[in-house]
């Protein structure tokens, strides 16, 4: 069953995508951020009050909460230069430049701690980056580098993300600690929106566009809990292996229903970032 569960987690996710893409030729990505975390959020409440996980939010202690907080403002930074980058940049493009998270994460574990395969953490470093350039080099010189610059942010916000999370939340449930973040992150994208003074044009959104931004919090939503549960009741190397392979199912839907080209350039640097991502998962 949790095979099916990760499956379902990859498609949700890489859906996610393709919608906020959809979604993001009039709203700003200030509006975006806010609407489709406004809708995750709810759905993420919703299954954690079913389920009774918030009876764990009273044993939070205030540290943990300080760093839920600023690890929310993270993820705040990171989602918004993502739909930054999105409305710009090409689904594929956006979706390689999301690996360099991963790229970060094991140069960090890289230089924290020695092991005694750290030649196979290079090699995984060095074809995830390699992938992620030969995706990138072509759209960003048919398209403005404005996105690559965002996506680059985005990661490094991802990471401080999980840094955060990882040092000073202690939160049982990691749905909770999540769906406490993503609070944050909605809070802090309302908080954009009235400053800017972006409220007055949510009207102004096209119904079609508004749909797909709602849809696109749905599937988000739909992935993260599902990924979650087959993290729990699954091989986790092999949940994590299906769901990296977001970084060739999103570029197939976006070729699907946005008509986007992806070139042969483009096919083999996704090849090598799933290869090191598999060799890191299975090998490390």
């Amino acid at each position: 069953m949790w095979v099916l569960y990760t499956i379902a987690a990859t498609l949700a996710l890489s859906l996610s995508v393709v919608f906020a893409k959809c979604g993001s030729k009039k709203a700003d990505s200030s509006v975006i951020t806010a609407l489709r975390t406004l809708v995750v959020v709810i759905f993420m409440w919703v299954f954690i009050f079913v389920n009774d996980l918030d009876a764990y939010i009273p044993a939070i202690g205030g540290t943990s909460f300080l760093y839920l907080i600023l690890s929310g403002l993270a993820l705040f930074g990171a989602i918004l230069c993502y739909h930054i980058s999105l409305r710009s940049g090409s689904v594929t493009g956006v979706s390689a430049l999301e690996k360099l998270t991963t790229v970060l994460m094991i140069a960090a574990i890289f230089i924290s701690k020695y092991t005694a395969d750290y030649y196979i953490q290079i090699i995984c470093i060095v074809l995830i980056a390699v992938g992620i350039i030969l995706v990138i080099t072509k759209r960003a010189r048919s398209g403005g580098s404005k996105w690559i610059l965002f996506g680059i942010l985005s990661a490094l916000a991802s990471v401080a993300t999980y840094l955060l999370a990882d040092f000073g939340v202690s939160v049982k449930s990691s749905i909770l600690s999540l769906t406490l973040m993503l609070t944050v992150v909605l809070v802090a994208s309302l908080v954009a929106v009235f400053i800017r003074g972006l409220q007055h044009g949510i009207g102004k959104i096209p119904m079609s566009e508004f749909m797909f931004i709602i849809l696109s919090g749905l599937a988000a939503g739909l992935g993260w809990l599902c990924f979650r549960t087959a993290y729990i009741d699954g091989h986790t190397n092999t949940v994590l292996a299906i769901t990296s392979m977001t970084v060739a199912t999103s570029p197939a839907l976006a070729a699907l229903f946005l008509k986007e080209k992806v070139s042969w350039k483009s096919i083999c640097g996704i090849l090598l970032i799933i290869t090191g991502t598999l060799m890191y998962v299975f090998m490390v």
